[in-house]
């Protein structure tokens, strides 16, 4: 089958990826202990959040890059990269200049005592953003071994470099520090690969199209992911700490169908160069063919969390968690959901029919919002879940639909 070898190694190093990412949590929450883990866990939080902008700038540049890369126009994909380089440098730099001037503000509101910490994380935006950046033109380009080896290893640095320092007697501030630390050693790496595309001609290109597409991306990421976490916050309000506890435990663990996004590393550009050379039946054939793995990764993550689930929850977190069972049970099949209309909306992305995308996150949000504000008090942690796995599951069949329709012979 087309393009399984190259799903395949992307798929290998995302896991190994999830599998080092969720190895610092557990080392920081067994060897730091639950009050200097929490310190971490909410900055922690504060990069995310930083980081929803740069989902839609890292969708845009691989789009055009591939779009460009499919004409063989180098120069353009050149031009791209560096005023890129420039935007995402700048835009960092304000990143970390704003969270230092507001690390007080931001430390009392988050409960007090991280203002240090949070100055210490801005240090990394700047390089994880020129990282970012460069794995994003190495999958653009099809680049996928690269792409694979350098994704791996920025999360094997981190992994080390954190536990070293923290075993040091540097704490939490250690683990912040290796952050720092973990992406100048990925920076380094990256240079060698990046130098062919710097020294290249250069072509100048219209932003237009390119900032249209990124602002419709974020707006529809920003909604769609709402969706995926505001069901936490209804369930602590309505329901209490307890049961928010084990809804975030459920939560945590069914993010590694997220894992299943490795498929959109390759299909990503081979979508848009599809579209770009007018191949639609090749288009069409990539997107089924995008689905059936997804699928594949989907069914054998369904299968382990519900006939496996006691044990996993057991292990990752202790059968006190135990709870946590039938609402993971739920919430593996949302994010299975979720995974597979990823395909769909990347396809959408690859022809142009992006807008459609921004009106699904909005309707996903109010409808989302609607059902837990009246179901949750009543029916409890379960309904939750319920909303959140139906919902995601009609965006899917809807998307389905849609991209089929457009995606013709």
């Amino acid at each position: 089958m087309r393009h399984f070898k190259e799903t395949f190694v992307v798929f290998a190093s995302t896991a190994l990826n999830f599998l080092f990412s969720y190895a610092v949590h557990f080392f920081l929450g067994r060897f730091l202990g639950p009050v200097e883990y929490g310190k971490y866990g909410v900055v922690l939080n504060l990069a995310w959040i930083t980081g929803i902008p740069f989902s839609a700038v890292g969708a845009s540049f691989v789009k055009f890059s591939a779009i460009f890369n499919a004409k063989n126009e180098i120069p353009k994909v050149k031009f791209l990269l560096v005023n890129f380089l420039k935007f995402s440098f700048l835009i960092n730099l304000l990143f970390t200049i704003g969270y230092i001037i507001f690390s007080g503000v931001l430390s009392d509101s988050l409960g007090g005592g991280i203002n240090y910490l949070i100055i210490i994380l801005s240090f990394s935006f700047p390089i994880s953003g020129l990282n970012s950046l460069f794995l994003w033109l190495f999958q653009s380009l099809k680049r996928v071994y690269i792409y694979s080896i350098l994704n791996t290893l920025s999360s094997f640095f981190k992994l080390i470099i954190i536990i070293l320092l923290v075993l040091s007697g540097w704490g939490v501030f250690g683990a912040l520090w290796g952050l720092v630390f973990s992406g100048l050693g990925v920076l380094f790496l990256c240079l060698p690969f990046i130098f062919k595309y710097l020294r290249s001609d250069s072509v100048k290109v219209s932003f237009k199209p390119i900032i249209s597409f990124g602002l419709t991306v974020f707006f529809a990421n920003f909604f769609i992911n709402l969706v995926l976490y505001f069901d936490l916050f209804f369930v602590s309000s309505s329901l209490g700490a307890e049961q928010a506890g084990f809804y975030n435990a459920a939560v945590t663990l069914s993010r590694a169908f997220l894992m299943s996004g490795s498929v959109m590393a390759v299909f990503f550009p081979v979508f848009n160069s599809d579209f770009t050379l007018s191949n639609f039946s090749k288009l069409r054939s990539s997107v089924k063919l995008a689905l059936l793995y997804t699928s594949l990764i989907c069914f054998a993550g369904l299968f382990v969390f519900w006939f496996f689930s006691d044990f996993i929850v057991s292990v990752t977190y202790s059968s006190s968690f135990l709870p946590t069972v039938p609402i993971l049970h739920v919430l593996a099949l949302g994010y299975s959901f979720f995974s597979l209309f990823n395909v769909l909306v990347n396809a959408l992305w690859s022809t142009g029919k992006y807008k459609i995308t921004g009106i699904f996150g909005v309707v996903l949000f109010l409808l989302d919002i609607i059902l837990l504000y009246f179901l949750v008090p009543i029916f409890g942690v379960m309904s939750a879940a319920w909303i959140t796995t139906i919902l995601l599951g009609l965006l899917f069949v809807f998307s389905l639909i849609i991209v089929f329709r457009l995606i013709k012979d």
